[in-house]
């Protein structure tokens, strides 16, 4: 019995330096960094349901609002509090030690909060080696910020989500000044239109882009981004005059594209599932479908806002320009290929 204890006992000493061995260099640091004080005098008070993201980046992301002071305090409350998800607690004081707002700079306290956030190795190596060259003085480009250091697809679509988060808060500041001086009458067309935009785009990001890869929530994001923006850039023109100019011709001639690009779109996925082939990964015809319902819907809208706010613009060059729009994006689904339009 005796010597079946020492035979295990020597087995386990020797798995031990082989489990050390195969730690990440990040791993072997933050059992080092782990030790780092934190002083006291930085903790403050914070109120219950703060949220030190917004704090730190203020409402629209660009600083509007932002309160460093508080966003570490709040920072800390999520911490000890354990509601800690992604951009609160560790990952905010990781930022506001690293670049000394609203507190002395601490390297070593940035990278302790760093390492208590998840992540690959690559992206962990890369974080903290970065805040290596900010503590030795290296010039850096602006902020130091979490999403600068990101390898995997899941980060890059949880930083798309929250770019896309501050994104909508200007595009709303925006889309507002647009409408505020508008009748009653625009406003509720405009209504109906954001309502149906919102429904279009949500299936269309959701329905029409590839998710079987590790950034689908990134391609996700910029799909739906790509639209958005586009929306917007497409109001300020008209409001500028620059409405479409399509007749009826032109309208049989777009709905005719859009109808070839529609089927051929069914045609590529049918044959891609028949094949057994990848082709358009996870996107499917009720996906491709759901969205062109949704698409018609919208096209009327922006029709109804037009007949409103623009009268002077036939019905069909509405319907024209957006269904040579719509031809487009189901030829390119995804926001970075050219020849994408807007919506």
């Amino acid at each position: 019995m005796n010597n079946q204890f020492l035979v295990c006992a020597l087995m386990m000493l020797s798995i031990v330096p082989v489990a050390r061995a195969q730690d990440d260099a990040y791993q072997v640091e933050c059992r080092t960094l782990a030790t780092i004080p934190i002083p006291p005098k930085d903790i403050r008070p914070a109120p219950g349901g703060c949220d030190s993201n917004q704090l730190y980046y203020g409402v629209d992301g660009n600083g509007r609002g932002a309160d460093f002071v508080a966003a570490r305090a709040c920072a800390y409350r999520e911490r000890a509090a354990k509601d800690d998800g992604q951009f609160s607690g560790a990952m905010i004081l990781t930022m506001v030690y690293a670049n000394g707002l609203g507190v002395s700079s601490n390297i070593p306290l940035a990278k302790r909060f760093a390492c208590e956030l998840d992540g690959a190795p690559a992206e962990m190596d890369g974080r903290l080696a970065h805040l290596d060259a900010i503590g030795r003085g290296k010039p850096d480009k602006g902020r130091f910020d979490i999403c600068d250091d990101i390898t995997s697809g899941y980060m890059m679509g949880v930083c798309s989500e929250e770019a896309a988060d501050f994104a909508k808060v200007r595009r709303e500041d925006r889309l507002h000044a647009i409408v505020r001086a508008w009748t009653p009458a625009q406003q509720a067309s405009f209504a109906t239109l954001r309502k149906a935009a919102d429904a279009f785009f949500d299936a269309s990001s959701d329905g029409e882009i590839d998710q079987t890869g590790t950034a689908r929530g990134a391609l996700v994001t910029e799909a739906h981004e790509a639209l958005a923006d586009g929306f917007l850039a497409a109001l300020e023109g008209f409001e500028k005059s620059q409405v479409p100019k399509p007749d009826a011709a032109a309208l049989k001639t777009e709905d005719a594209g859009l109808n070839a690009a529609y089927k051929a779109r069914l045609a590529e996925i049918a044959k891609a599932e028949k094949d057994g082939e990848q082709g358009p990964g996870s996107v499917t015809a009720a996906g491709v479908r759901d969205a062109q319902r949704k698409w018609l819907v919208y096209r009327e809208a922006w029709v109804e806002l037009g007949a409103a706010r623009y009268p002077t613009v036939p019905a069909d060059a509405w319907r024209a320009w957006l269904s040579h729009q719509r031809a487009e994006l189901i030829r390119n689904p995804e926001p970075d290929q050219e020849g994408r339009g807007t919506p």
